[in-house]
């Protein structure tokens, strides 16, 4: 049929309307279609996407510490170290030996001071004192005992370095736990001193080394004593 048949029959309604109103294109489409192009699948108007909106990740436990470990700064303090320059100060002739057990002790609150050098202020030929406490947990931390014959001494003995760990900052002792005496004939004789001496007592942290002088006076003529351990705690000789 040709062009001009065509018009004329869509004027006299000899079609159906709906064919009239459609106009032909090029491709033989009208522009309603939706062109499906070779090789591919048409793609549904209300089809969704089959993998789903996106997922989002639970973060694991090990996501979390990672993440506290990386955001957090862990401060430690370092440890507390002391050392001690320990020298033989006056010795009687009379004396033959003086040995002396040394221990230092290292606070982590300097209230606690008496506490912590409690057995030093007992003993033989002392006087009674004011009850003392126990000291709380943690608040002493002792090292290892060291014994010397300070009439061996020629040049000083040192002790230390010693450590402890950085809470224990808040002070620090010297202290001496025992002592004994003898005399030219091998013999022991009384002394002030032999329940417990503090040679030195240092608040907050050390900034030694430290220099102590160690020696015996003669005890007084009334006294239950022949001897007194007596100590001086001279400057840190850094």
């Amino acid at each position: 049929m040709n062009r001009r048949t065509f018009l004329a029959l869509c004027g006299t309604g000899g079609l159906g309307t709906a064919g009239c109103l459609s106009t032909a294109r090029d491709d033989g489409h009208s522009p309603s279609e939706t062109r499906q192009q070779p090789g591919t699948t048409a793609a549904s108007p209300t089809g969704t996407d089959s993998n789903g909106p996106d997922e989002t990740a639970t973060p694991t436990k090990e996501d979390i510490e990672t993440s506290t470990r990386t955001g957090t700064e862990t401060t430690q303090t370092s440890p507390v170290t002391v050392e001690y320059d320990v020298r033989a100060g006056d010795v009687p002739d009379t004396v033959q030996s003086l040995d002396v057990t040394l221990q230092v002790v290292f606070l982590s609150d300097a209230g606690e001071m008496t506490a912590c050098l409690r057995e030093t202020y007992t003993g033989p030929y002392k006087p009674t004192p004011t009850p003392i406490p126990t000291p709380t947990q943690d608040a002493c931390h002792r090292s290892d005992s060291f014994t010397i014959d300070l009439t061996e001494i020629e040049s000083g003995y040192s002790i230390g370095p010693l450590s402890a760990p950085g809470s224990f900052a808040a002070g620090h002792a010297l202290i001496v736990t025992k002592v004994t005496v003898t005399d030219q004939d091998g013999e022991a004789v009384p002394i002030k001193g032999t329940g417990g001496h503090r040679a030195a007592v240092v608040e907050e942290r050390p900034d030694g080394p430290y220099q102590v002088e160690l020696g015996v006076a003669t005890g007084p003529d009334e006294a239950g004593y022949d001897y007194e351990l007596v100590s001086t705690l001279l400057e840190p000789t850094n």
